[in-house]
């Protein structure tokens, strides 16, 4: 029996014998497969749809296809070219630089095709790489000028180093220089480096300027630097050319000084910070003047009308920076004889008066004594009081009672006044006794 079928199915015969007498048997039967076709070579597909020898960076599997026999395909890879290990898939996972797998697919009929290959490259590990400071100045782990940063890189037994790059190369201000490194399998690998730079010298800043005060003051004066930060302060302070105190290594970014006495006080000042950079190799001075109050009149002064007549000066002050004249007065003796009431009910008045004079300003304090007549003319029933009442301009109209005493403590506003300031008492009127004197004493200015 000559078959050419190549149906799938093959072909069935049936067969039989008989005798030349006509007995036959039973059928037998044969079923005929015919593939004479041989195989094409098998297409091999990465999973990460990669070809042949390009790098792979994660694990991947080769799929064998492409076979079409009618009595079936049954595929065979290895790493040689008799591939004998049965399967059409091929996991991989391990790093290397190039393996070959062969791959053939072969008819159940036995026909074999010729071999397909395919090299793998695999690098699962990212690569390396280091920056470091090529060009630049340090002080005190700080940069003081510009920075040139460079980058290092190793893949190892990789795939290789394919490009290298930096996010700067020349460093101008303080920052972190990041490093790109990519290798053949497109694994990237990164590294980093600060580079602290302060360029700039701290800054000196006081919150008094330098000038003439008339009043205590406290000086404070601060460093300030924002890059590297304030490692000490230095200064010294003069008064009127005295050196009262100094620190060469103050560790902090301000101080204070009291400028609490009258003069010309001298304060140098200076700053480093963290980068050694000083604010001024020369010294950043400071200078204050302290002006003050220094009007002053000593002593106890007594107005005798009778000796010293209706005007003594007691002495000339400049009041320059004052603002209150204070002192004490007390009656010394008062008659009142002369200083009669014509009429039933009335009052009659006799006085003394302080006045403070400056060119036309007068500030007067009125030192005074009342009589008061209940009864007729020339009879001697008076109600007598002693009173002190302030006065301006030198009138003695206006008089008011503030008590009724023969001594006192007082205060003038002085304020308005300045330059030289004569200091007198003076009778403007009223009528005397005899022996009729007062004492200014304590006399205080001040600001």
């Amino acid at each position: 029996i000559h078959t050419t079928s190549t149906s799938s199915n093959g072909t069935k015969y049936y067969v039989k014998v008989c005798s030349i007498a006509g007995l036959c048997s039973e059928n037998n039967n044969y079923i005929a497969k015919l593939d004479k076709v041989t195989p094409t070579s098998p297409k091999i597909t990465a999973s990460d749809q990669k070809t042949s020898g390009s790098w792979h960076n994660a694990d991947f599997y080769l799929s064998l296809s492409g076979a079409s026999n009618i009595s079936g395909n049954i595929y065979y890879y290895g790493t040689n070219q008799n591939p004998v290990t049965e399967g059409n898939r091929i996991d991989y996972s391990s790093n290397t630089t190039g393996i070959t797998y062969y791959a053939k697919v072969c008819s159940k009929a036995g026909l074999c095709s010729g071999n397909s290959n395919y090299t793998i490259k695999l690098d699962k590990i990212p690569p390396t790489c280091s920056l470091k400071v090529t060009n630049g100045t340090m002080s005190n782990n700080w940069y003081t000028s510009d920075v040139t940063v460079a980058i290092g890189s190793s893949d190892g037994t990789g795939s290789n180093i394919v490009t290298s790059k930096l996010s700067a190369t020349n460093v101008t201000n303080t920052s972190t220089v990041v490093g790109t490194v990519t290798d053949q399998a497109n694994n990237e690998g990164t590294c980093n480096l600060y580079v602290p730079i302060d360029k700039n010298p701290p800054t000196i800043s006081a919150n008094l300027t330098s000038g003439t005060y008339h009043t205590n003051q406290i000086a404070t004066f601060r460093a300030n630097d924002s890059e590297s930060g304030i490692q000490a302060m230095q200064y010294e302070i003069y008064l009127d050319g005295v050196k009262q105190s100094g620190n060469d290594y103050l560790t902090a970014n301000s101080f204070d000084v009291k400028l609490d006495k009258g003069g010309t006080w001298d304060i140098y000042v200076k700053a480093l910070d963290n980068a050694n950079n000083w604010a001024n190799r020369d010294w950043v001075k400071y200078t204050y003047v302290i002006s003050r109050c220094a009007a002053s009149l000593p002593g106890t002064f007594t107005h005798v009308l009778e000796t010293d007549g209706t005007d003594k000066t007691l002495g000339t002050v400049n009041v320059d920076y004052c603002t209150t004249l204070s002192f004490h007065v007390t009656v010394n003796n008062f008659h009142p004889g002369w200083c009669t009431c014509g009429v039933e009910n009335t009052r009659c008045y006799c006085w003394m008066n302080f006045e403070l004079n400056v060119g036309n300003t007068q500030l007067a304090y009125i030192l005074g004594y009342e009589r008061y007549n209940t009864l007729e003319h020339g009879e001697s029933n008076y109600s007598s009081y002693y009173y002190m009442g302030l006065l301006s301009s030198g009138s003695t109209s206006g008089r008011g009672k503030n008590s009724y005493t023969t001594t006192g403590d007082i205060t003038l506003d002085i304020s308005e006044l300045s330059g030289n300031v004569d200091i007198k008492t003076k009778y403007i009127g009223g009528s005397w006794g005899n022996g009729n004197s007062f004492t200014i004493s304590n006399i205080q200015f001040s600001s």
